[in-house]
């Protein structure tokens, strides 16, 4: 059953995946970038989905921006 109410935002981050493989920390623009594509999540979201596998390599840098839980998969138990 889907929930019409529901709500959902798609933000593709195109430069994280390649910034993740190389060396996340090695990024001076990483903040810079993060904070940009974190911006365009409406004030009313609860709940992230992390929708690539390289973003829970940075889940803890995306939770700590935004204090939105986020899903470690698409599962109902995660």
């Amino acid at each position: 059953m889907i929930d019409t109410e529901l709500n959902v935002k798609e933000i593709a981050c195109v430069e994280f995946p390649m910034m993740i493989e190389t060396g996340w920390d090695t990024f001076d623009n990483r903040e810079e970038l993060l904070n940009k594509y974190l911006a365009e999540i409406p004030k009313n979201v609860d709940t992230l989905v992390l929708g690539c596998t390289h973003y829970p390599l940075i889940r803890k840098d995306i939770e700590d921006r935004t204090k939105i839980k986020s899903c470690r998969s698409c599962s109902a138990n995660s």
